[in-house]
């Protein structure tokens, strides 16, 4: 499959007044467009404002995108340090 690793550039557009992402371009060593993400449904979380939704959009393949959606995020929370031993790391804990 022909996907670059690294982006020869990246665009990102964000609000003036908080700088929250809107949308970001990928583009391909040729300066083509490669793949668009949006960003939308502006909503706070845990005190701050995210967008709560994200559509990927490859370029290349028309008519496909991944759609994220947030229910809910949590900031700063307190995480065991043993979530990342080597060996829970690799058996997916």
């Amino acid at each position: 499959q022909d996907v670059p690793i690294v982006w020869a550039k990246i665009i990102t557009i964000v609000r003036k007044d908080d700088y929250l992402p809107v949308r970001e371009e990928y583009y391909d060593e040729h300066n083509k467009l490669m793949r668009l993400i949006n960003f939308s449904n502006i909503q706070e979380m845990s005190g701050r404002k995210i967008p709560t939704v994200i559509e990927v959009i490859p370029q290349n393949k028309p008519g496909q995108k991944t759609i994220i959606k947030y229910k809910k995020v949590l900031f700063d929370i307190k995480l065991d340090d043993d979530i990342f031993t080597l060996r829970n790391l690799r058996k997916g804990k």
